[in-house]
């Protein structure tokens, strides 16, 4: 008699059907998964057992499952017989004979295209994912009200309270397949829910529907995640539009732009950079207005592009020969935008000026009013809104600070104003570790190679080291409570909460 599929199982099962469907609707076959290889027993041994270590979640009451009836839920004859529902375990699979191996091999190139492919167009997402992920009405706030509460509302110091949310351990808050490549807090509070939503290096989604209170004994108690592949690669940036609170942007390395709506679960192209334009992906996006957006790509250009405008029409600057990473807009003058690049520079530019090329064929450039050189990359610049502050960090191990007074001197270069030593060079398995600074609060917020989350304030003053289980290298503030969250290399999310 073969053993029930756990409540954990089932929800996977439902969301590869999903995946799989969205597949086929784009003129992708299906994937073929084999069976999964029966487990060998584990041979007996003498060993003495060594005594568990304690954790943090030693003392939570032990798990039920729900008792709602499952006995109803019809599971795909493909799927039967799968202990472990993960393709890339699959693809490890030893084939056994040449059936196995033309299997594995047409799973191979099958994964190869999923990986590469891009949605084109618009798109409704509530065909494929849980359509009540927000059941709370978004409307009932305006973008501009939202906005002036953010700014209003001040919160306290006391980030060293913060502890891992109580309800599901880390380990099983896994919102994407692959490395966590963006991170973003939905900045609504009411109705007793929050939303995460994170992106990864393969250009896959996933929302986090969060809930502050422990669960009933009629829900299933794994956490409600829905995830699906919408680029080609890394997404790079997820925010909100500052018109409406309720859609969200989303941009990506393959040049994509997409704005989704919370209400409707439409997902829309606002615009595509073909490659082939010469230009290569979308590294960095802020938005200047409710229509013009900032940003900065791959290979050194900064564009400026009105969203009611034809995208080809936009001529965009050289600001750099190499990648800019990170890119930042003054809060006091939004037509200076800071910079941040693989050439190992942190820039200030002035866009209403434009320095024309001499050479017909090249781009003409924007206007440097003030460089810091580094000894390495500068990673990432972010300004505080309340004190206006600049940091940035890099590849160096340091984070660097420059207040008000040094970006406005008269002086070309930059001076940092306060250096903080910090472990923040990653590796290749390892997202880049980027301080940001909280909306409505002179403090920022930096990953720890050390596994954890470092907290600051302007000043270079630490406020808090939050530890983690591993590096949680993309982080993300909610705008107007003090919560953090960190993403991991294995798409899972360590979230900080003043609930226990």
């Amino acid at each position: 008699m073969s053993e029930e599929l756990s409540d954990f199982q089932k929800r996977r099962l439902e969301n590869i059907k999903r995946n799989n469907d969205l597949l086929k609707n784009l003129n992708f076959k299906k994937l073929p998964i084999p069976e999964a290889p029966k487990a060998t027993p584990k041979p007996k041994t003498t060993a003495t057992k060594r005594k568990k270590k304690s954790t943090a979640y030693d003392n939570l009451p032990v798990r039920r499952r729900t008792t709602r009836s499952t006995n109803n839920i019809k599971i795909p004859d493909d799927f039967r017989g799968i202990d472990e529902l993960d393709i890339d375990s699959a693809l490890q699979n030893e084939p056994k004979n040449e059936e196995d191996t033309l299997v594995l091999e047409k799973m191979k190139l099958e994964e190869e295209r999923r990986k590469n492919f891009r949605i084109s167009g618009d798109i409704k997402l509530g065909d494929y994912i849980d359509s009540n992920i927000m059941n709370f009405d978004i409307n009932k706030i305006s973008a501009g009200d939202f906005f002036k509460q953010q700014k209003s509302k001040k919160t306290d110091d006391s980030f060293d309270s913060l502890e891992l949310y109580p309800h599901f351990p880390p380990n099983e808050i896994k919102i994407t397949d692959s490395r966590i490549s963006s991170l973003f807090f939905h900045p609504l509070s009411e109705y007793n829910q929050k939303l995460i939503i994170g992106g990864d290096k393969e250009g896959m989604l996933g929302l986090w529907k969060i809930k502050e209170t422990a669960q009933d004994e009629y829900e299933t108690e794994i956490p409600d995640i829905n995830k699906l592949k919408l680029f080609k690669s890394n997404i790079g940036n997820i925010g909100i539009l500052p018109s409406s609170i309720n859609e969200i942007f989303f941009s990506s390395y393959d040049g994509s732009f997409r704005i989704m709506d919370l209400n409707s679960m439409n997902c829309r192209e606002a615009f595509y950079m073909n490659p082939s334009s010469g230009y290569e992906g979308i590294s960095d996006i802020k938005f200047y207005d409710d229509n013009t957006v900032y940003f900065t790509t791959l290979t050194g250009e900064f564009f400026q592009h009105d969203l009611r405008e034809d995208f080809d029409k936009v001529k965009p600057l050289r600001m750099a020969n190499k990648k800019i990473g990170s890119m930042d807009i003054d809060p006091k003058n939004k037509f200076q935008i800071a910079t941040g690049s693989l050439d190992r520079t942190l820039k200030i530019w002035d866009i209403r000026k434009v320095i024309k090329s001499e050479d017909e064929d090249d781009l003409n450039a924007g206007e440097c009013i003030k460089t810091y050189d580094s000894r390495l990359s500068i990673s990432a610049v972010s300004y505080s809104a309340e004190d206006h502050t600049l940091v940035c960090n890099g590849y160096d191990n340091t984070v660097r600070l420059f207040d008000d007074k040094e970006l406005r001197s008269s002086s070309e270069s930059l001076t940092p104003t306060n250096t903080i030593t910090h472990n923040c060079k990653t590796g290749k398995w390892t997202s880049i570790l980027k301080a940001r600074f909280k909306p409505n609060k002179d403090v920022f917020a930096i990953a720890n190679m050390s596994r954890a989350i470092d907290i600051y304030n302007s000043k270079g003053e630490q406020y808090a080291h939050l530890e983690t289980a591993t590096v949680p290298a993309v982080t993300a503030w909610h705008a107007t409570e003090n919560w953090i969250a960190g993403g991991n290399s294995s798409g899972k999310v360590f979230l900080f909460t003043n609930i226990y």
